[in-house]
């Protein structure tokens, strides 16, 4: 019953949640009565493998859900919730690149505060409406190409997390995504910030990051995968543990090595004197100092959090051996 339990949750937790225990239990009885009919077909209990071969006849818990809710009319019911989640994570990462850029430009360029907003306002509703039509083109697109028939039919039970497990919502899943995809194409130089060197005055990074370009590279490239992992594989939860330790081991190294150069920002500019240019970039490297440090304590507490759910999930697998 864990693997039907597991499926019914996954069910639920993309459900309308004024309905969702109505739903949830209607869909229990239906599944019983399919298992009990099954049992006494063939005079003894389902395995847990004819189980998985029973709920994936019987659907995907997105597709399932998705019965259940209304005003989706651009995408059918099949596709609706991979295009949802899609949409969120392209989303995710303009909202991240316009609210960023409009962040840096603030703090260090020479911006009315109100005009800067309201331009953005602006760009995130322009890109905002052309995700959406895009997005929706390749999933119709996809849609009239078999997309769900062939992604649905290798879907397997076993893969869904369990019920105890409180799995990231999708925005969650979405934004970490969308970051981690934005964070790379501007650090390759697919894309980039505006330049704030206005009045003669620049602010440059420090050589240090050159260096440590293909270090930072490859975390973000496993870090990107551990997401991933995160949201399509919830069951691999040692594999998950070791990965995020790991990354956090190779953070720590990282920022130990950048924390020894002592300097991360150059402020350069003609029509700054040179004490306020010092001040300036001595001000902004303390506040990268501390960003650096707090980073370190952040991985520190990662790493034990990690150790702790491994050894504790070693007790609890033992535990019905020692009882």
């Amino acid at each position: 019953m864990d693997l039907m339990d597991r499926y019914l949750a996954a069910i639920r937790r993309n459900l309308p949640r004024d309905k969702a225990s109505d739903i949830a239990a209607e869909l229990a009885d239906e599944l019983e009565s399919r298992r009990e009919q099954r049992e006494h077909a063939l005079g003894r209990p389902l395995t847990d493998e004819e189980t998985g071969e029973m709920l994936r006849a019987f659907g995907h818990p997105l597709s399932i859900a998705a019965r259940y809710r209304t005003h989706q009319y651009l995408i059918g019911p099949q596709v609706f919730p991979f295009y949802r989640l899609v949409l969120k994570v392209v989303l995710a990462i303009g909202a991240i690149l316009l609210v960023a850029t409009t962040a840096v430009g603030l703090v260090l360029g020479d911006r009315d505060l109100l005009q800067t907003l309201l331009h953005m306002s602006g760009d995130l509703w322009l890109f905002f409406l052309a995700a959406m039509a895009v997005v929706t083109i390749v999933f119709a697109v996809l849609e009239r190409n078999g997309f769900p028939a062939d992604h649905l039919g290798r879907w397997r039970p076993e893969q869904l997390p369990d019920v105890a497990d409180k799995p990231q919502s999708h925005w969650e899943s979405a934004l970490e995504i969308g970051f981690g995809i934005a964070f790379l194409l501007w650090w390759i130089g697919l894309i980039s910030f505006p330049s704030f060197s206005g009045d003669g005055v620049r602010v440059a990074a420090a050589p240090v990051w050159t260096e440590y370009f293909y270090p930072i590279l490859a975390l973000m490239i496993v870090q990107l995968a551990l997401n991933l992992m995160k949201l399509l594989r919830p069951r691999w939860k040692t594999a998950r543990s070791l990965l995020t330790m790991l990354t956090s081991a190779t953070t720590l190294a990282i920022v130990a090595g950048v924390h020894r150069a002592g300097k991360w920002v150059i402020v350069e500019g003609r029509s700054l004197d040179a004490p306020p240019a010092a001040e300036l970039e001595r001000s902004v490297n303390l506040a990268l100092e501390i960003a650096l440090a707090v980073v370190a304590v952040m991985m520190v507490l990662q790493i034990l959090g990690e150790l702790w759910k491994l050894v504790r999930g070693r007790s609890d697998s033992l535990a019905p051996e020692r009882a």
